[in-house]
């Protein structure tokens, strides 16, 4: 989908001010220590960056979780805001040096959208090369008339890109939606192809992340605590599926999604 005029700026505003915050951030944290930031679940399940997944893995026979957490207004027909809170749930395991599975759960406050049932995640990479790694994996979306996601990436966890597809629900129909990639409202489905892209790097303590996720921008941070606990902070562009949430609802109820997202993970 491409974006409005309107639509960029509001993207690359948000981008910019939490530059600022990251910078900001960088400067302590470079004082107290040059650690690395521990790798943590994604938004949506597999271990990553904010919503799209990275190149590797964790480590074998280790277990991360994470809770990330987001509000926004869903105004009736009388205009009245609900304020209301969207969390996922989300955690890996390592099975081998170069293979995890997990899950994702989505929880609702608002029963007009629901929540959404379990997703299985997984994936391989395979052996690395100077170059970069190459990573397969797949979403498995439990949710009836939900999108199934498979995706390939190549690179380091530093920078990289990949590609997948969307397959398996029913278009036109409650839920279906897919995790990456857009949504075409003339197809009432979820894009069939899509784009992933990912940079991080560190700055001192604090791990920033900038990302594609096939339909927008986002960008955040990754904070470690210490050796198991991490805090997240993300800003969220505007998505196709705000939209459609918008479109689902009563009255074309108006849906409107707060940009910032938070989470906490947790790595045993």
């Amino acid at each position: 989908m491409f974006f409005s005029l309107y639509r960029r700026n509001f993207v690359f505003t948000g981008i910019k001010s939490l530059i600022l915050i990251l910078g900001m951030m960088a400067g302590g944290s470079m004082m107290i220590s040059a650690s690395p930031a521990l790798c943590a679940p994604s938004v949506f399940g597999p271990s990553g960056l904010i919503y799209i997944p990275s190149p590797d893995t964790i480590e074998k026979q280790r277990f991360e979780v994470a809770l990330h957490s987001e509000t926004y207004d869903a105004r009736d027909i009388n205009g009245q805001p609900s304020g209301e809170t969207r969390m996922n749930l989300a955690g890996n395991y390592g099975i081998t040096d170069n293979m995890e599975i997990g899950f994702e759960k989505s929880f609702d406050t608002n029963e007009l959208y629901g929540d959404p049932d379990i997703a299985i995640t997984g994936k391989y990479v395979f052996e690395p090369s100077k170059m970069g790694t190459f990573t397969v994996g797949g979403l498995l979306n439990t949710t009836t008339n939900a999108y199934n996601s498979l995706y390939m990436l190549y690179g380091k966890s530093s920078a990289y890109f990949g590609f997948g597809t969307n397959f398996g629900g029913a278009a036109n129909r409650r839920n279906n939606f897919a995790r990456y990639g857009g949504y075409s409202f003339s197809d009432l489905r979820p894009d069939s192809f899509f784009i992933l892209g990912g940079l991080s790097f560190n700055l001192g303590r604090t791990k920033a992340m900038l990302e594609y996720d096939g339909d927008t921008i986002n960008a955040g941070m990754r904070y470690p605590i210490n050796e198991q606990f991490a805090l997240d902070l993300a800003y969220v562009g505007d998505h196709d599926m705000d939209k459609m949430y918008s479109m689902s609802g009563p009255w074309r109820t108006a849906y409107q999604r707060n940009n910032i997202n938070v989470g906490v993970a947790a790595s045993f």
